[in-house]
């Protein structure tokens, strides 16, 4: 991550990865403890702080980092791509011009509201199972491009297999 961060001279990567239920942050450079603790979950909750679930018994999982990591992508939207990540140049352009049926889901908009302009959510594959993503954010707008976030689905891929077998040693 340190790498990536450094690349790319942007201001935060995370990780998330399937930890039971949710996809919690495995890791995060740059993002404020604030910002890890509050949207550490994804799962919707209810009340009594039980997982919610659709009508086939899955979690539900919220905002875009949900969408991606459930491949809720729609590659006909100019933010969503056929490797089924997301990426924007301008988080506040973009909730100015789209819904959120353009979206997929209700989003937080905890980015936007950090001050986070470009960001790009990257699902991190092991086979054809999704396991988690890289988050790349910055507060910047016009960071990334269409070829820089083609190459980071690759590296996903990478960072997908070889986090599920790691995983797979360890147990």
């Amino acid at each position: 991550m340190f790498t990536i961060k450094g690349f790319l001279a942007i201001d935060a990567v995370a990780i998330r990865l399937t930890a039971g239920d949710d996809f919690p942050y495995f890791h995060a450079d740059g993002l404020s403890e604030d910002f890890v603790r509050s949207e550490r979950l994804i799962c919707r909750y209810d009340a009594a702080g039980t997982v919610m679930c659709d009508s086939a018994g899955i979690p539900v999982l919220e905002c875009m980092c949900g969408n991606i990591i459930r491949g809720r992508t729609d590659p006909s939207m100019p933010f969503f791509t056929e490797g089924g990540s997301f990426w924007t140049n301008s988080t506040s352009r973009l909730l100015a011009t789209t819904t959120e049926a353009d979206r997929q889901s209700k989003t937080r908009n905890r980015c936007n509201g950090e001050g986070y302009e470009s960001v790009a959510l990257i699902p991190l594959r092991a086979g054809a199972a999704i396991i988690g993503l890289l988050q790349l954010n910055d507060f910047q707008p016009d960071r990334y491009t269409a070829d820089l976030i083609k190459f980071f689905e690759g590296l996903g891929n990478s960072i997908g297999n070889a986090v599920s077998s790691r995983l797979a040693d360890k147990a």
